[in-house]
């Protein structure tokens, strides 16, 4: 891992947009966790990069990340945690920072400011989503856990569906006709929730989301990632 990169305020990257024409980093843990929307977007932008992840086991109960452990006590990350995102040795910290940076340079991110805006909007309620389901799967006790998930999957799940699902476009995208942030956030964080058969229930009363799900899952660059990745626990 490179050690404490040094920022410049001389690139300007998205003036470009050729990501490819520089040397591009993420490093996170063996883990889909908050790097896998990141790897969808490169891969969907057909980016060649470094794809570095520390060792990650859970062992008796607890984690160990020797390497990672060691890293963060030699001050090498930008704020001390991962994903980062280094191109050409600029580091880049923050998972939605991370993602936002690469659908700009891969055209994933709309055409003007006013279009970057409501795509993000689309982006944040998605990230309210995970948040409300991160807030019921990290509940402690196995019986309040259980309690917490059978009320998000009854109650939240159906609230925030139906709240993307009113502006959504028709066409398999949330806006603008084409492929965006949102669009592959959406996928994402799907993928991370435990009851997949609840969420298909939920898909199938919601057919605009469910479209633009079926479409990011068949995109090349997405079957590309699953199909190579590592088998990792979550």
């Amino acid at each position: 891992f490179s050690q404490k990169p040094t920022f410049s305020l001389q690139h300007t990257f998205v003036d470009d947009m050729a990501l490819n024409g520089h040397k591009v980093k993420l490093s996170y843990f063996n883990l889909k966790g908050l790097a896998e929307t990141s790897r969808y977007l490169l891969s969907i932008g057909n980016v060649e990069y470094e794809d570095f992840r520390f060792p990650f086991a859970l062992v008796d109960g607890g984690v160990v990340r020797k390497e990672f452990d060691e890293a963060k006590a030699a001050g090498t990350f930008k704020f001390g945690q991962v994903p980062i995102l280094e191109v050409d040795g600029v580091p880049i910290a923050q998972s939605k920072a991370i993602e936002r940076f690469i659908a700009r340079e891969t055209g994933l991110w709309g055409a003007t400011s006013v279009e970057a805006a409501l795509i993000d909007g689309f982006s944040e309620e998605v990230h309210d989503l995970r948040v409300a389901y991160g807030k019921a799967h990290y509940t402690p006790g196995d019986e309040a856990k259980a309690a917490a998930k059978a009320a998000f999957y009854a109650n939240d799940l159906p609230k925030y569906f139906a709240a993307l699902e009113k502006p959504a476009g028709d066409d398999g995208f949330f806006f603008g006709g084409k492929l965006s942030l949102a669009d592959v956030q959406l996928f994402s964080t799907l993928e991370w929730f435990d009851d997949q058969a609840k969420v298909q229930a939920a898909l199938a009363s919601h057919p605009k989301l469910a479209k633009i799900v079926a479409g990011v899952a068949a995109h090349p660059g997405v079957v590309a990632q699953q199909k190579n990745r590592p088998v990792t626990p979550f």
